[in-house]
């Protein structure tokens, strides 16, 4: 029993040290920034975020690699599976915002949250919201939080306790909601194709998205009303329900 014990806490902690080394090294480089007389405001936040990612990648990905090489390829042809997560991704980031747009799910934090991450420059915001941060939170809350909580247990609980917290993560209850909705799917597309490129890929794909939607509609949003949200709810529903079925039906497995 105390073997089992120690086998469960060791792997726990192999599952979570990256996060504890994530939010540290946010922390370093937001301290580092402020040593050099770097001026806060004007998304400094968001471009601190992405040079911890970027540092955190780095460091992470080598060590992904070795403890994943034995993972067994998937047997669906890459590009269809790719199309499928990408409907998926789309199709989830319009569904949860528009749903919290409906519902009028909203706060001070979020908002405050939504004018720290949308203040830079869109290039700023496209390489860190729309690359290189999520590649670094797929590796951090799937490829070792989820990925190694799953050899202890079995998939629900390991993929709702690495949703729980990659949803505490965010800071506000908006987007914390919307992180646990959004990390079940990526841990169950992790699941399905047991390769980090498929959360990566809908982490992405949800984030462009929401990037693209403040760009181009920004009509889109609360201002549209309700009942306009609830029509891209309705169809986009659909359309993710039939992504996740074709996934599904694609490798012949079910949760």
């Amino acid at each position: 029993m105390k073997e089992q014990s120690a086998r469960a806490l060791k792997c726990v902690w192999q599952a979570w040290y990256p996060l504890l080394a994530y939010l540290c090294m946010i922390d370093i480089v937001s301290l580092v920034a402020a040593a050099t007389g770097a001026a806060a405001g004007d998304g400094q936040e968001l471009i601190g975020t992405m040079l911890a990612a970027v540092i955190m990648a780095v460091l992470l990905f080598g060590p992904y690699r070795a403890a994943a090489g034995s993972v067994q390829p998937i047997s669906s042809r890459r590009y269809k599976a790719a199309a499928l997560v990408i409907l998926v991704g789309i199709s989830a980031c319009l569904l949860f915002n528009h749903l919290f747009i409906f519902l009028g799910f909203t706060s001070a934090s979020y908002q405050q949250a939504q004018e720290m991450l949308y203040a830079p420059d869109p290039m700023i915001q496209f390489l860190a919201i729309g690359v290189f941060i999520p590649f670094t939170e797929e590796l951090v809350f799937r490829g070792f939080g989820f990925g190694r909580m799953r050899r202890i247990c079995t998939f629900t609980p390991a993929a709702i306790f690495s949703a729980l917290c990659f949803g505490v993560f965010h800071g506000n209850i908006v987007q914390g909601v919307y992180g646990f909705c959004l990390g079940f799917i990526l841990a169950w597309v992790f699941e399905v194709y047991h390769r980090i490129w498929a959360p990566v890929l809908l982490h992405m794909t949800a984030n462009i998205t929401s990037l693209l939607l403040t760009w181009l509609a920004p009509g889109s949003g609360a201002d549209a009303g309700p009942l306009p949200a609830l029509t891209v709810v309705l169809l986009s529903g659909v359309f993710m329900l039939f992504g996740i079925y074709r996934i599904r039906g694609e490798d012949g497995r079910m949760i």
